[in-house]
């Protein structure tokens, strides 16, 4: 049985029982929220506290943008003033946002299957993206995988009145007298004890970045926090020796768990949920969860969004281009994946020079996080509410104010720094070390082709190679 919650005279919001809404009204101004948001500078705020405050002090959608700029959080945030409607996905979209019509009467929802399934109405896919999906399990633009479906992107919002896409305009968050790194710092850290005063807290770990970080901003949490560690067949050893000798330097409880084989039942779970449910093997991590029953108030927390401000993309040209970017994100060059990364190259540019932001991390977050970030939120949900710490738009920007060279791989010197700010002691042991002498020299090629034309290249044409072997 689903809830329902009443927008309007003329919209009602169906929710799924499991799921956090609350609501907030002050003189003409009213909000609903669908899953949880936190403040980080006022980790002790309950969802109403944070909605009563943001219709108090947002009576336009300026202020709303601005007052969201610090939030953390998975949500859908539905807000209404005396001449607008607007509906807001959190920073990194990952609790999604599709909307359309069906029969004429718009429709807003954050799964299709699930909104398909209640409205009883048939899956329909245009041939350019049946093409597109033909060839990968990953979206990407606005378009979905039912024709009469639009996605928002990250950075972006849902004019509901005139059922329209538009960009929030760029307002660089307050930072005060703190630095970049310290500003990241309190709120990454802030976000985290906020999810611990709410609920019982597991952090996956592995021996890479972002988990590191997670583990220094839970410093003071530490003993409330569950951390778990995964052992699948296809990871690499470190992955769970580095975080067990890290574990007893730092006095910390960690349960590596070994992973099965997806099973029927999950499988079935996954169709339920998804038009075209994916097979990746990370989907195990979260099978060991949906098979231990859904625990009240429990939330997993991964380093999903830290990606975005790592460099995760680099090349050596000089312009960027469709092909590229097809390319860095290793996707089909069908009619589809053009048409949609020209289209969102002519809206970025102009406001990637405005905003100072480097056009690759704002393609990460745009396209990446909205699309399979998003989808492995989901994935999460079938166990426990997934909670991402670093989607957040005030820490993310603070990171990208730091020059890309500071950011990009192999040192990632700000995000070290943000370790150190945090918790030191947590830089003891080696992140992502090479395991051999092949992974050495293919981190080298990666490295040199960020600067370097021919050995861009020379990576391309092996990945090209391994995948015609694949």
């Amino acid at each position: 049985m689903w809830n329902q919650t009443d927008w309007s005279s003329k919209y009602t919001i169906h929710s799924s029982p499991s799921l956090e809404v609350t609501s907030a009204t002050d003189s003409t101004i009213s909000a609903i929220l669908l899953g949880y948001a936190v403040d980080p500078k006022t980790p002790t705020e309950s969802n109403q506290d944070v909605l009563d405050r943001l219709t108090k002090n947002c009576s336009s959608k300026e202020e709303l943008f601005e007052f969201v700029q610090q939030l953390s959080g998975r949500y859908v945030l539905v807000y209404k003033n005396e001449t607008e409607q607007i509906v807001l996905p959190d920073a990194c979209a990952l609790r999604p946002v599709f909307y359309g019509t069906i029969d004429s009467t718009p429709v807003v929802t954050s799964n299709l299957r699930l909104a398909l399934d209640w409205l009883d109405v048939a899956h329909s896919m245009s041939p350019e993206v049946r093409e597109f999906c033909s060839k990968t399990e990953t979206m990407i633009g606005t378009a979905t995988r039912d024709e009469r479906f639009s996605r928002v992107l990250a950075n972006h919002y849902l004019d509901h009145k005139k059922l329209e896409s538009k960009r929030i305009p760029y307002g660089l968050p307050l930072l005060g007298g703190d630095s970049p790194i310290q500003q990241a710092s309190t709120l990454l850290r802030g976000t985290l004890e906020a999810l611990n005063n709410r609920y019982d807290l597991t952090i996956w770990v592995s021996g890479g970045l972002d988990s590191r970080m997670l583990i220094a901003a839970s410093r003071p949490i530490r003993d409330d926090v569950r951390y778990v560690v995964f052992d699948r067949p296809e990871v690499p050893d470190y992955d769970t020796t580095i975080p067990k000798r890290l574990a007893s330097d730092l006095g910390l409880s960690v349960d590596v768990i070994e992973t099965n084989n997806i099973s029927t039942d999950f499988r079935e779970a996954l169709n339920e949920v998804f038009l075209m449910p994916r097979t990746n093997s990370t989907l195990r991590n979260v099978q060991y969860h949906f098979n231990q029953g859904t625990q009240e108030d429990s939330v997993i927390a991964t380093g999903v969004g830290a990606e975005i401000f790592e460099s995760f993309y680099g090349h050596p040209f000089e312009n960027q281009s469709t092909r590229l970017l097809l390319r860095l994100s290793s996707l089909p060059n069908t009619t589809y994946s053009r048409n949609q990364i020209k289209g969102w190259l002519r809206d970025s540019q102009p406001f990637a020079k405005n905003a100072g932001i480097d056009l690759l991390d704002l393609y990460y977050w745009e396209q990446k996080m909205s699309t399979w970030g998003a989808r492995a939120a989901q994935e999460i949900d079938l166990a426990a509410e997934f909670c991402p710490p670093f989607s957040n738009r005030a820490l993310t920007f603070s990171m990208l104010s730091i020059p890309k060279s500071k950011r990009s791989p192999p040192q990632y010197e700000a995000c070290r720094l943000l370790i150190e700010e945090l918790w030191p002691e947590c830089l003891s042991e080696p992140i992502n070390p090479a395991e051999s002498l092949r992974d050495s020299l293919e981190r080298k090629l990666k490295q040199k082709s960020r600067t370097s034309i021919p050995f861009f290249l020379l990576k391309e044409g092996l990945k090209e190679a391994q995948d015609r072997v694949s």
